[in-house]
């Protein structure tokens, strides 16, 4: 978001690009295109690193200093048996569809998980 607020300060270019619009409070962009409006979030350093962390993603080099240029990999997860199990029922308790449906196969995907834990 930083190099985005720079280039809006920019008043002079010699790169025929499209730059970013505008940028309200929360980071958004909108570029409007055959009739219907473009999003785009930009993020600060500080929200990137704390999104990979959430997601369990490690930062390993920042790319060109731009705050969304990275490269990461994702980390190690070690799940116990009852966070498998959680992230099953989680998983195929899901609705499918607006009604609310479910493809009701929980108990049959919590017993073919319990063969292999």
């Amino acid at each position: 978001m930083e190099l985005v607020a720079q280039k809006l300060r920019d008043t002079r270019s010699n790169i025929h690009e499209r730059k970013v619009q505008f940028l309200d409070q929360h980071g958004f962009s909108a570029l409007y295109r055959k009739g219907e409006w473009f999003y785009q979030r930009f993020h600060s350093h500080a929200e990137l690193v704390e999104i990979c962390s959430r997601h369990g993603w490690q930062i390993e080099e920042h790319l060109n200093d731009h705050a969304w240029g990275v490269r990461a990999r994702k980390r190690e997860q070690v799940l116990t048996r009852e966070g498998y199990e959680e992230a099953i029922r989680y998983e195929f308790s899901l609705p499918v569809n607006a009604a609310g449906r479910t493809l009701d196969v929980l108990e049959v995907m919590l017993e073919a998980a319990a063969q292999v834990w």
